[in-house]
């Protein structure tokens, strides 16, 4: 009875033994390297987009200030046209009274 538990007892070692994964696991460290290498790029184009996204905001704040310069420019032009319309007017009523 003890030879047969112990038969049972290495028989279950050596077969526990062989289901270990460990030998099934080849270059682990590889992979591992490589997701690191990924991240690192990863974090390297976060950062250039966040830098890009940063750039972007400026130009579109400069153009919205440009854009009110400019409809400023418009309506001081509008306003040029009028005051010019005017001064066309007096001229030609200057005009017609010297001719007469």
């Amino acid at each position: 009875m003890k030879n047969e538990k112990i038969i049972f007892l290495l028989a279950c070692l050596f077969l526990f033994s062989g289901c270990c994964t460990r030998g099934g696991i080849h270059n682990l460290g590889d992979g591992a390297n490589a997701v690191r290498d990924d991240l690192s790029k990863l974090g390297d184009e976060q950062t250039s987009a966040a830098i890009t996204n940063t750039e972007l905001e400026g130009k579109i704040e400069q153009s919205g200030e440009l854009a009110s310069e400019l409809e400023k420019s418009i309506t001081d032009g509008a306003g040029d046209i009028t005051e010019f319309k005017k001064i066309l007017q007096r001229i030609r009523e200057r005009g017609a009274e010297a001719s007469k």
